[in-house]
């Protein structure tokens, strides 16, 4: 990356605003010992988690539509599940487990 290409993405990253607000990744910075003044940093790292959000879902989309039986309707809607989730969280490298879910407990 040439010294122009940083140029742009700081000067983009300006105007950036991340989906998860900066507030909380600074938060969860300095919770993992990561002090920085540097708004900037916080902008960085909300790119970041963006992305690999909108992999993650476009992963358990892509499972979602696999998952479904195959029809030929043009605006066809598709139910997300949590196993759709876990397959797409997997392939990051996270596992996920659901919970038992208990009706009628005292």
């Amino acid at each position: 990356m040439d010294p122009s290409d940083v140029q742009k993405l700081m000067d983009e990253l300006q105007t950036f605003t991340p989906a998860v607000p900066e507030e909380v990744i600074s938060f969860y910075l300095k919770e993992a010992g990561f002090n920085d003044s540097d708004p900037m940093v916080a902008k960085l790292v909300g790119l970041a988690t963006q992305k690999i959000m909108a992999d993650i879902a476009k992963d358990a989309a892509e499972h979602c539509k696999t998952r479904a039986p195959s029809r030929k309707k043009k605006n066809e809607q598709y139910t997300l599940t949590v196993e759709d989730l876990s397959e797409a969280l997997r392939a990051q490298g996270i596992q996920v487990h659901k919970q038992p879910y208990y009706a009628n407990q005292s």
